[in-house]
């Protein structure tokens, strides 16, 4: 156990720290303006409480107070105030460690040593002669002393502040005859008067260098480490304290430490926001856009981009020079002197606040000046192709560039400023000297990258201050992440969501570069311009590269791919820009789509990338300006495909097809005349415009891919794009009408001739285009080694029938059984009694509910007949009605057949039941002209059809005949076979 002398000692420290933390409140967490008093000082009574009968101190400073309220607080007086309370801090630090060392060498080793004398206090039940007390207050004071380190440095910063946290003066030397004796003298230098001022206020040498703003920044960084640390302590303060809250001078001691440490918390986070806005409002002061509102000496719209206050000299470019950028050099020396923006970046990046306000300047270049001009430029192509800029980058006075976003809190910037001109003239010399007259597309593509590198050379000189770090700060933003994933075949548009700049390039090397689909040359000025594009593009992000915006570096990507053909779906998208094919390893839902591949090796006729070139979104478009112009070719079909699926009613209908007379049966007579061409028509029916469109669609690229003349890749792409028109028709019909095709009787009918429409073209197509592809490959001289004939040997569509039968299948099949269900509801429960009804002599109610049975469902099924007779097949209506007919007759025929007693009364009413029901079935079926007819009739083909479809249909009527013959008509019967469809056993039954 610890020696019982501790116990006074540490409550003696205890009582005076807690004095000394009251009066590091008033000192450390009140207004600075002032400090009334030195409450650190004791009277001769040791310091008792300060009262109105005490020592009489309130009344000796009461005078002070007024003083010092009226006239301030000395510096020297201020700094004697810290520096007694910093000597009582080291006081009590030091007794605390003397009672620390006296408990471990109170505690025998025997007893447990030091995790005794921690874990318990002496046998009176001390609470504060323990080491845990001990290391609870030691920690206690390394939190006053923290705040008091904190409290320091933010008087720096309100000392600072008086200078408004000026940055750097654009002057490089004082004023010849400057007197630094003067406060008068340095209004020129807010630095200088921060020091005259204030020699010591930042109370760090650390900090002493720099401007009011950085130096600010600095001692807000450090308070706000100083801050962290305190909260460790506080966190370690809250584990040493008992856990019972038993002690409230530990739970008062750590409240008020909380206290003291949010209060001061608070005021560094209100010094970093200020220090924030300061700096982002000195950054917005140095540029300044104007936009192209008007018209330039010699004609022409102009865009000006000035930077202030970047202590940069513009250099004129030499003529003839190779560099197209606007380079800068610091103003008298390798090291660029001392800045407005350079103070604002460092504060900036102190706090790690830099990318936000890059993310505002990005916007305010792009939307200001280097969107619009591309927008002019495009306008301009139109009427001028040979348009391009002239760009004049020049130092001007201050006159001439008024000053930006001046805010109401923030120091103006002055000075003069590097201005750059961008202005766009007709028939310029930088359009011709890229692409040539002959090629007026890749020259404006030219023309909007000289625009681009100029305009970000002059940036990341002026405004960035060339530092590189800043640079890929802002091309983050302008430019992307730079992020590289996928290949030549990958989306174009994936990284560029948040890179305008990128976006606009890509899309001007698109347009200008890539011509229209099928345009007539097409595939000749691709190849042409693919050269200069990829020369044009490497040559931009080479530059950028060296100046920070990218991180772009040559690299060697596999040669471009033909994608696979569930790339259908990537149509889906809105817009004119459809991006790339959906990788078949990303969408397993689509993977089965379609079992071919491209296999056929049309990759080989496409051209090779460029070995030099960067992986990134421009770079790739422009070494892939091929793959790029067959994706736009797939890209405008499918678009096509697209309109027809979503854009055409389902509903409409159209009949096609040819009448296809039911099959005779093998073996017949009959069946000796048969048409054998008749396997191969397709028979009358109702399709849905959306796929006899669809069709079209289909047979109108295959017929461009046949053309004679085509090169083999287009020729590829074609006929992959009509194989995805058919898969996205079963990829989206079948989605989108899913609810219908389950409710409607006829939508499920449409989509069944849908599929089976286009599963029986895709029989034929292959076929009817395999020749036209073989002789367009034998009008060109290098047919059979570019592929084309490969590709007619290999065209074909029946892979897709299986799917688009098994389709029909299920959709139809689906609908027979709900319709199953619907009628088994309306005639089950009807006939629940109905053999037990067949005994009675008389009209019972079984016999109502089994005439009410009979009608409804015959209702239903000629509705049925009515929506389908003019839409399906006729075998395939045939097959349906037949199978619902069936199971009324069944349902009809199982109590009758069941029952053990009929009457006589119930037989003649069996005779009429099963007989009208065997007429109603028969009706149903469709005449021998294909026409729908009513109920009942006496047609041969349509009791023929009813009897092929409907087993049990001579079984009703030799059960109803039954039931009114004799014995003699029976015996007849029997001899004649009319009961041949009725079993022995349900005879003798």
């Amino acid at each position: 156990a610890a020696s019982t002398d501790d116990a006074p000692r540490l409550r003696a420290l205890r009582d005076r720290l807690r004095e000394t933390t009251a009066e590091a409140h008033a000192l450390l967490a009140g207004p600075t303006s002032t400090v009334a008093g030195n409450p650190l000082r004791d009277d001769d009574d040791g310091g008792a409480p300060a009262d109105g009968g005490g020592n009489g101190r309130g009344r000796d400073v009461a005078g002070q107070e007024a003083g010092l309220a009226l006239f301030g607080t000395s510096e020297s007086y201020r700094r004697s105030v810290e520096d007694e309370f910093e000597s009582r801090l080291s006081g009590l630090e030091d007794e605390l460690d003397g009672i620390r060392g006296d408990i471990g060498r109170s505690s025998a080793p025997g007893e447990g040593g030091a995790t005794a004398a921690e874990g318990a206090g002496p046998p009176g039940g001390d609470r504060y002669s323990s080491v845990t007390n001990v290391e609870f207050l030691r920690r206690h004071v390394g939190i006053l002393r923290r705040c008091r380190t904190v409290k320091g440095r933010l008087d720096g910063i309100d000392a600072l502040s008086l200078t408004g946290f000026a940055p750097s003066s654009i002057a490089a030397a004082p004023p010849a005859g400057r007197n630094f004796d003067s406060p008068s003298s340095v209004t020129s230098s807010p630095s200088d008067f921060a020091r005259f001022a204030f020699p010591s206020s930042c109370g760090d040498s650390s900090a002493e260098d720099g401007s009011p703003l950085v130096r600010a920044a600095e001692l807000a960084s450090r308070a706000k480490a100083e801050i962290d640390g305190a909260s460790g302590l506080l966190a370690e303060m809250e584990g040493l304290r008992s856990g019972d809250g038993s002690n409230g001078e530990e739970d008062a001691a750590a409240s008020s430490d909380r206290r003291l440490v949010g209060s001061l918390a608070a005021r560094v986070r209100r010094c970093e926001a200020e220090l924030v806005h300061r700096a982002s409002s000195v950054v917005g002061q140095c540029l300044v856009v104007e936009c192209g509102d008007g018209e330039s000496a010699g004609g022409g719209t102009t865009w000006r981009i000035a930077v202030r206050g970047s202590n940069t000299r513009v250099q004129q470019n030499s003529a003839g020079a190779d560099d197209e950028f606007d380079l800068s050099t610091p103003r008298g020396g390798e090291e660029l002197a001392a800045s407005p923006l350079g103070d604002a970046y460092r504060v900036l990046e102190l706090f790690g606040t830099l990318d936000g306000t890059m993310e505002e300047l990005s916007r305010r270049l792009y939307d200001g000046a280097l969107g619009p001009a591309l927008d002019a430029l495009d306008g301009a192509f139109d009427a001028d192709p040979s348009s391009g800029f002239e760009v004049k980058s020049e130092e001007v006075p201050a006159a001439l560039v008024p000053p930006s976003g001046a805010g109401r809190f923030g120091p103006v910037v002055r000075g003069p400023a590097a201005r750059l001109s961008l202005t766009l003239r007709p028939g310029g010399d930088g359009a011709a000297k890229k692409g040539g007259a002959d090629n007026p597309g890749l020259a404006s593509f030219g023309s909007a990258v000289d625009l681009v590198s100029s305009a970000l050379g002059f940036v990341q000189s002026h405004l960035l201050l060339g530092r590189p770090s800043l640079a890929r700060a802002l091309g983050r933003h302008l430019l992307g992440d730079g992020a590289r994933t996928g290949g030549p075949a990958a989306g174009f548009g994936a990284e560029v969501g948040r890179a305008p700049l990128t976006a606009r390039l890509v899309s001007a090397l698109r347009r200008r570069c890539v011509p229209p689909p099928l345009e007539e040359g097409a595939w000749e000025t691709v190849l042409s311009n693919r050269e200069g594009a990829a020369r044009i593009a490497s040559g931009l992000e080479g530059r950028l590269s060296v100046l920070g915006y990218m991180d772009g570096s040559p690299a060697s990507l596999p040669p471009a791919e033909m994608a696979s053909s569930p790339a259908g779906l990537s149509v889906l998208v809105d817009g004119s820009d459809v991006g790339s094919p959906i990788d078949r390893a990303e969408d397993a839902t689509i993977a089965g789509l379609s079992a071919i591949d491209t296999t056929l090796g049309l990759g080989a006729s496409l051209p090779s990338p460029s070995a030099d070139r960067t992986d990134s979104t421009l770079s790739r478009l422009a070494n892939d300006l091929a793959g790029s112009y067959l994706e736009s070719l797939r890209s405008s079909v499918l678009n096509r495909a697209r309109d027809v699926l979503l854009g055409t009613d389902y509903h409409d209908t159209l009949r096609v097809g040819t009448e296809v007379p039911d099959p005779s049966d093998p073996g017949t007579p009959e069946s000796a005349d048969a048409d054998p061409s008749a396997a191969f028509a397709f028979p009358l029916c109702s399709v849905s415009v959306t796929a006899s469109k669809s069709l079209e669609l289909v047979r109108e690229t295959l017929g461009r891919a046949a053309a004679p003349g085509v090169p083999p890749a287009v020729a590829g792409v074609l006929y992959r794009s009509a194989r995805e028109v058919l898969d996205l028709f079963r990829a989206i019909v079948p989605a989108r009408h899913a609810g219908e095709a389950r409710s409607l009787p006829r939508t499920a009918a449409v989509l069944h001739d849908d599929m089976v429409y286009l599963a029986h073209h895709c029989c034929l197509l292959g076929a009817e285009y395999k020749l036209r592809f073989r002789d367009a490959a034998g009008s060109t001289a290098e047919g059979d080694a570019d592929g084309t004939r490969a590709l007619g040997d290999a065209v074909t569509f029946v892979d897709m029938v299986p799917p688009f039968r098994e389709g029909a299948t299920k959709v139809m099949g689906a609908m027979v059984e709900a319709q199953k269900g619907q009628i088994y509801e309306l005639v089950a429960p009807r006939l629940a009694n109905f053999e037990a009804g067949l005994a009675s002599d008389e009209s019972v109610s079984e016999w109502d509910d089994a005439e009410s049975a009979l009608r409804a469902s015959m209702h239903h099924l000629r509705h049925l007949s009515r929506t389908w007779s003019p839409v399906l097949p006729r075998r395939v209506y045939h097959a349906a009605v037949g199978d619902l007919a069936e199971l009324v007759l069944v349902l009809l025929l199982g109590p009758v057949l069941a029952a053990r007693e009929v009457a006589e009364p119930a037989s003649r009413f069996v005779h009429s039941l099963l007989l009208d029901a065997a007429g109603g079935a028969a009706g149903l079926f469709l005449p021998a002209d294909g026409t729908a007819g009513g109920v009942g009739g006496g047609d041969g083909g349509r009791r023929a059809a009813a009897g092929r479809h409907t087993p049990s249909l001579g079984r009703v009527e030799a059960v109803g005949n039954f039931m009114r013959m004799n014995l003699d008509e029976v015996r007849r019967g029997l001899e004649g076979g009319t009961f041949r469809c009725v079993t022995a056993r349900e005879l003798s039954g």
